[in-house]
């Protein structure tokens, strides 16, 4: 093997950064706990304005659509920053587009509502694309302090 083949080795102190990132600890815990209350205040918006009447819901002038996206979009970015690891994102993104479309069947109930498949997918959408944006966004900051964003390093 010649010196042109090995791998160049990280300094130390990039390695001892490393293995921080990989404990998730690139967020202060006082970050994360700001972000998962977010996220839970986030829901719990979603959850009233998805099942209040229709003459109580406020409108933003803005397709159905686009609402339900937005919001879930939100919510999705809030979720990339509460977690570090690859699986409770997941998870929640999954857990996001299921309660969109539980939150869809139970506006049958509502009064001046009306559940439409199509709202469920622009709200599932909106939490995927959510997820990715703040994945994406953690991933950016970490490049720019100079470190390992942790989703690459943490599954």
């Amino acid at each position: 093997m010649t010196p042109l083949d090995a791998a160049p080795q990280p300094p130390l102190a990039d390695t001892r950064a490393a293995v921080r990132l990989a404990r998730g600890n690139e967020l202060s815990p006082k970050a994360r706990l700001i972000a998962r209350i977010l996220l839970t205040l986030s829901i719990l918006a979603i959850a009233t304005l998805s099942l209040v009447p229709g003459s109580l819901r406020p409108h933003t002038g803005f397709p159905g659509q686009w609402e339900h996206f937005a919001a879930y979009f939100g919510a999705g970015a809030l979720l990339s920053f509460a977690y570090a690891s690859a699986r409770p994102r997941l998870l929640g993104c999954a857990g996001l587009a299921a309660i969109s479309g539980l939150f869809e069947v139970l506006q049958h109930f509502s009064p001046g509502r009306s559940p439409c498949v199509c709202d469920a997918v622009a709200s599932s959408a909106g939490a995927a694309f959510g997820t990715i944006a703040g994945v994406v966004l953690c991933a950016v900051v970490a490049a720019r302090f100079g470190a390992t964003p942790p989703s690459a390093i943490k599954l």
